[in-house]
């Protein structure tokens, strides 16, 4: 076998086995609005208002199907500089979880990524089997006088996006 067919089967080969890496197998698609569902995945955002709009609470609520991704993280990115700001560790737990952040937050990191990992202890180099992300805050979050509305409109968010749609589908 020449040098050349050599080279290229071994160029085919690291790209086989790199497509079989977990940072082959992640999935990053865009979090669109406020409400948002795909594959086992809900999340809505809503705004607790503050007398200083810098200090209003930003929450995310993420739901997501344990089985399938036990543990999840989430980080802010400065979109420009590339800069990260860790905002949950990647780590186990439970379906259902809210994750705030002040609104000054997002002036400087924008971007915002939940990672979700199959695996229930992610390690530092285990890539997330799916990324939704977010460019700032869903200009259609709505925004509450009280904790008690916040927390009563997500509530009543994620349960519609994980009721079964009418056909069967989800």
């Amino acid at each position: 076998m020449s040098a050349t067919r050599r080279a290229m089967l071994a160029m085919l080969a690291a790209g086989a086995l790199a497509a079989l890496s977990p940072a082959a197998a992640a999935r990053e698609v865009h979090g669109e609005s406020d409400v948002f569902s795909i594959d086992g995945v809900a999340i809505a955002w809503g705004i607790l208002r503050a007398a200083n709009p810098d200090e209003a609470t930003v929450v995310m609520r993420i739901a997501r199907d344990a089985s399938r991704f036990p543990a999840l993280g989430v980080v802010a990115i400065d979109p420009f500089g590339g800069q990260s700001q860790v905002v949950r560790a990647p780590a186990a737990a439970p379906g259902t979880l809210d994750v705030a952040s002040r609104r000054a937050r997002f002036a400087d990191f924008a971007r915002t990524e939940v990672r979700l990992y199959a695996a229930a202890q992610p390690g530092p180099g285990d890539a997330p089997a799916l990324v939704v992300f977010y460019q700032g805050v869903p200009d259609t979050a709505p925004e509450f006088e009280s904790e008690a509305k916040l927390r009563a409109w997500l509530d009543e968010r994620i349960a519609r996006l994980r009721k079964p749609r009418e056909g069967g589908g989800k």
